[in-house]
């Protein structure tokens, strides 16, 4: 009894993991800026990129990678219209630069559900989606999780 509820409860966590693409059919290979040190296109300056950016219209639906409760959902300044969420196993994920919010705080999400609209909110170059991963508050290269699916 006790060996097949180890085994029942092992791939529910696993599914826990923020690895459903933020950007439905979009895959680690549609990533236009990457994790790490870069030239901050609006600032001029190095800065360290705390995710990863997707070049999508304004409007396109932006997902939830995992289940998970919404912890802020507004405009954060420079991230502009962005969505925190907190998933189990000590993950966050957060989507910023949105042109439209569906969520509200404390609202509780299935993975891929459809939360928000990509946009060029708050300090923005061009219209894409931000979006971090935060691991026991720790960023996170969010690649590696994209490309697991």
């Amino acid at each position: 009894m006790i060996i097949a509820i180890a085994l029942i409860s092992g791939p529910l966590v696993a599914q826990q993991k923020p690895t459903v693409s933020p950007i439905r059919g979009a895959s680690a290979h549609d990533i236009t800026k990457d994790f790490g040190p870069r030239l901050h296109p609006v600032l001029k300056a190095i800065r360290t990129h705390r995710g990863v950016d997707f070049d999508v219209p304004v409007g396109t639906a932006v997902c939830v990678t995992a289940d998970g409760i919404v912890l802020e959902a507004g405009n954060a300044g420079p991230y502009g219209l962005s969505i925190r969420i907190r998933h189990a196993g000590g993950y966050e994920t957060f989507y910023a630069h949105l042109s439209k919010i569906s969520v509200t705080k404390g609202q509780k999400l299935s993975g891929g559900a459809t939360i928000a609209q990509s946009g060029n909110s708050g300090l923005s170059s061009a219209p894409h989606l931000h979006y971090e991963v935060l691991k026991n508050g720790q960023h996170v290269d969010p690649k590696a999780f994209i490309a697991a699916r």
